[in-house]
């Protein structure tokens, strides 16, 4: 190691080269720098490692530790960013570095923030926050915004408004572009997450411009991250598109851990669009720097697929048996686990059960899980129950219209009144304008299945996505949805 080298050489140095390990720490502090910069994260990390080996003074340690914290961060490593941060924090503080201590509690949080452990960067933060009576320095303004982003992932959407506002002014006048910016995304998300889509649509798109006119890649990143999660509530096609072009950024500039948590989220969005192979390419589980809760998904991703395809009868209660044991108490990932319970329990066709656990979820494809379940079950009181979820939660938009035509054309046939056929013809229509492929299919076999197959309409929706499912090669959902489609699927699939 280059660190090695220099103690040696200073071990033995003749007298008057005292400040040999000093040449040698910046030499490897300046080094990591330049990897930071080109994204080769996990190198920085064992650069910054190196000079700490050179360090024996905790004031020049401490800001030493601070950027290994965030090098281990972007390099996909949790835990060592939490351990480092923690140190940095401790050492700032026992050489009275007040600003610095208050930058180390802030990368501390931003660590456990990437990570889906939210409720800890609250917990890490809250009471440094509380202290704060003003925001007149970087590193105020800094932690403010970081808690911003706690409260916003931990769920507690109005606290995070209230601190952006309160945080926002001054981080214009005195903060980096970069921070002013990760606080608009974190108001701007918790707007969302609150029902003003539109508006924090605007903002996210603006925040992606306002960090390409800065050459701010990591703050373009997360705009795109969360502006797709917003679009899902609207325009679940043009949100697919998002994650497509924030993976696509992740390689050229984001470093491991987006690359890894872009294919993470495209890894379960595939398999809705019918690409089945790109699904299990994405959901490779063959990167050792992979977090925990990456992997889990990962393996959730694969077992759909094979229940989607009809390759493993028992796939649906194996989800089930992997999401049991996970342990969070992020909100994230506890939703997370329950949507993917829904889904094992539809691929069951327990539709009362999957109604059950999707109701509950503040997510917009939870809700649609929700009234798809309902109807199927030819439950008219839980098919009202989803719509007025849906009239609560949904902003306006033709995806809500979408879901509101088709459950209340659905409740119209349940209660045997036929004019509800037209109208749910016009609601796949709206559908197929912004919801996934197989969204559109299940809910065309549906209305084959509320009318019957000798409905020239039923008939032709459902040839329509019997047609799109062997296209794809989705015997899984063939038999699962065989009451909607016409002849035999399952012989079918076998002889063709």
């Amino acid at each position: 190691m280059v660190a090695s080298h220099f103690l040696s050489a200073h071990q033995t140095a003749p007298p008057g080269t005292e400040d040999l390990l000093e040449r040698g720490r910046a030499a490897l502090i300046e080094a990591a720098e330049r990897a930071s910069g080109l994204q080769a994260h996990a190198q920085a990390l064992s650069l910054y490692r190196q000079a700490l080996e050179l360090t024996s003074n905790p004031a020049e340690g401490a800001p030493i530790l601070l950027k290994a914290a965030h090098a281990a961060g972007w390099a996909g490593d949790p835990d060592t960013a939490v351990d480092l941060a923690e140190r940095a924090a401790v050492a700032m503080a026992a050489i009275g570095d007040d600003e610095g201590t208050l930058e180390a509690h802030t990368v501390l949080a931003w660590s456990l923030n990437s990570y889906y452990r939210a409720d800890e960067a609250v917990a890490a933060l809250q009471h440094a926050y509380e202290q704060l009576d003003s925001f007149d320095t970087e590193a105020r303004v800094g932690l403010g915004l970081e808690m911003s982003r706690a409260f916003m992932l931990n769920r507690q959407y109005l606290e995070a408004i209230d601190v952006a506002d309160r945080v926002l002014p001054h981080a214009e006048r005195i903060a980096s572009p970069g921070q002013v910016v990760d606080g608009i995304i974190s108001k701007a998300t918790a707007i969302a997450s609150l029902g003003r889509v539109l508006e924090a649509g605007a903002m996210l798109t603006g925040a992606v411009d306002l960090a390409d006119k800065y050459g701010l890649q990591a703050q373009a990143i997360r705009a795109l991250n969360n502006l797709a999660v917003g679009q899902d509530w609207i325009d679940p096609l043009a949100s697919f598109r998002t994650s497509e072009e924030l993976l696509e950024r992740a390689k050229r500039f984001g470093g491991a851990a987006w690359v890894e948590r872009a294919l993470t989220d495209l890894s379960s969005m595939f398999p809705s669009m019918g690409r089945y192979d790109e699904a299990l390419a994405a959901a490779s589980l063959e990167n050792d720097r992979l977090t925990a809760f990456d992997q889990q998904l990962r393996r959730c991703t694969r077992l759909l697929v094979a229940s989607v395809r009809g390759t493993d009868p028992g796939a649906a209660a194996t989800l089930r048996s992997e999401t049991a044991g996970w342990a969070a108490t992020d909100p994230q990932v506890l939703h997370g686990r329950d949507a993917i319970v829904g889904s094992s329990y539809l691929a069951d066709s327990a539709w009362e059960k999957a109604f059950d656990v999707y109701i509950d979820l503040p997510l917009p494809y939870a809700v649609a899980g929700a009234l798809n379940a309902a109807v199927r079950a030819r439950r008219p009181d839980l098919t009202r129950r989803a719509l007025d979820t849906i009239d609560r939660l949904f902003p306006r938009g033709r995806y809500a219209d979408a879901l509101r035509t088709l459950g209340d054309s659905s409740l119209a046939l349940l209660e045997n009144d036929q004019q509800g056929a037209a109208a749910f013809s016009s609601g796949l229509d709206l559908l197929e304008k912004v919801a996934h492929p197989v969204d559109v299919a299940n809910w065309r076999t549906l209305f084959g299945s509320l009318v019957g197959l000798d409905d020239p309409a039923g008939l032709a929706a459902a040839t329509a996505a019997q047609h799109w499912l062997r296209e794809v090669g989705a015997a899984g959902l063939e038999r699962l949805w065989a009451d909607g489609l016409p002849g035999d699927p399952v012989d079918q699939q076998q002889a063709g």
